[in-house]
């Protein structure tokens, strides 16, 4: 049911119609032509606040065809951001790099490390797990490397943070660095700007607003465990994320102060994504959950057997999810499966939602093209070594980076 804040007498003047048809569009889809992005603007991990993983791109990438590639120094597991036509990331070397996303031409790279003390501090906490995911999806031996989180990216600044705590505003102008922020502990996060303020979350139970121009703190929020999800945001300025607290909060944006709290029985590290006024995301109770964000229950849940948290695909009234070697696609209000396809080897990526076909990537090296309506393939090419980056679709093309550091686009 719509509800308005006060009615508005309409008596039999039809002048009101335009304005009751307008509040109902973006009330039921939950999208105002404010929040519309241009078609070369992926900003953050996930591509929007409310982590949807949808594209703004008119088109879809329909054949498969690789149209360039571009190799970095080492290899590249980060999804990359875009803005205004040009592709940003960072690679285990400790080099970030824009490039051209149309030619897959360099823009620049920096030479030398972010920072020039990347090890961890000899007294840093202990890591929750000393296990890490492999490049083929399953579970090994976590070993320091300097390795990035997903970045974003503003008109003045690029903003990576590496597993050790490092966080570093690189200027988009020619790579050198505006400022750089160190943790007391690791970060699996990956940053996502709001209204002017960029949330990260680490392994020190807290959850951080910096100011995105200086990275000093506007405020943090101590929760009962680490931080590893990417928060959302929605609309009205509620800050959505799960701790390994086995808590979903809602935080106020400006303040940093608590909303809600929601015990919901399992431990996570997940992403949510917003959408028909729940979260959806994975958590470690082997549950792929949506979570009324008003009350707090478990509208539903699915068996989840992934061992990682994916982000979630929304489309529709229907969400996705690679779990495994599958990626799944359910009713997003009463979580009836509709289609899964079986991408034969285990994927740790997120699937990127387009106009009619969602991609996504396996363990293997392979991207896949599905029909978003049937599941159906539409077409998979090779991209290269395995690799944690979500595909990304941009302006017609489909980007993805590969675990030896190859940078592709396919059209």
């Amino acid at each position: 049911m719509v509800r308005c804040a006060r009615s508005i007498p309409i008596r039999n003047d039809l002048r009101w119609l335009p304005l009751f048809v307008l509040i109902f569009v973006v009330q039921v889809n939950g999208v105002s032509a404010q929040s519309e992005r241009a078609a070369d603007d992926w900003p953050m991990w996930r591509g929007d606040l409310k982590n949807t993983g949808r594209s703004p791109s008119p088109t879809d990438a329909v054949k498969g065809e690789r149209v360039w590639s571009f190799l970095a120094g080492n290899r590249v597991t980060v999804t990359p951001c875009f803005r205004k036509g040009v592709m940003y990331f960072g690679d285990w070397g400790g080099s970030a790099y824009a490039v051209d996303h149309r030619t897959g031409k360099l823009v620049w790279s920096t030479e030398e490390r972010v920072s020039k003390n990347p090890k961890p501090k000899e007294k840093k906490a202990k890591p929750p797990s000393d296990l890490a995911p492999a490049l083929d999806g399953t579970a090994v031996k976590a070993e320091q490397v300097y390795s990035f989180s997903n970045p974003c990216v503003d008109d003045e600044h690029l903003y990576i943070a590496t597993q050790q705590g490092i966080l570093t505003a690189f200027n988009v102008a020619d790579g050198s660095v505006a400022w750089e922020r160190e943790f007391p502990n690791d970060v699996y996060s990956s940053p996502r700007l709001a209204k002017g303020k960029l949330l990260i979350g680490c392994n020190d139970r807290n959850l951080y607003c910096l100011d995105p121009s200086n990275g000093k703190t506007i405020w943090k929020f101590e929760t009962g465990d680490f931080v590893g999800s990417s928060a959302a945001v929605t609309r009205g300025g509620q800050v959505i994320f799960p701790a390994h607290d086995k808590f979903l909060r809602k935080v106020d944006l400006e303040t940093g102060k608590l909303i809600a709290a929601f015990e919901i029985g399992y431990r996570s590290t997940g992403s949510p994504a917003i959408a028909f006024g729940s979260a959806y995301f994975c958590a470690t109770g082997r549950k792929f959950m949506s979570v009324d964000l008003l009350r707090g229950n478990v509208r539903w849940h699915q068996p989840c057997t992934a061992q990682h948290q994916q982000g979630i695909g929304v489309w529709k009234r229907q969400v996705m999810v690679i779990i495994n070697r599958l990626l799944f696609c359910f009713d997003a209000i009463t979580g009836e499966e509709k289609w899964r396809y079986n991408m034969e080897k285990p994927g740790v990526a997120s699937p990127c939602v387009g106009k009619e076909l969602v991609y996504a990537s396996n363990g293997d090296g392979r991207i896949f093209a599905i029909r978003l309506e049937n599941g159906e393939l539409a077409w998979e090419a090779n991209y290269g070594a395995a690799s944690w980056s979500s595909p990304v679709l941009i302006d017609g093309l489909v980007y993805i980076c590969d675990g030896k550091g190859r940078v592709s686009a396919f059209r």
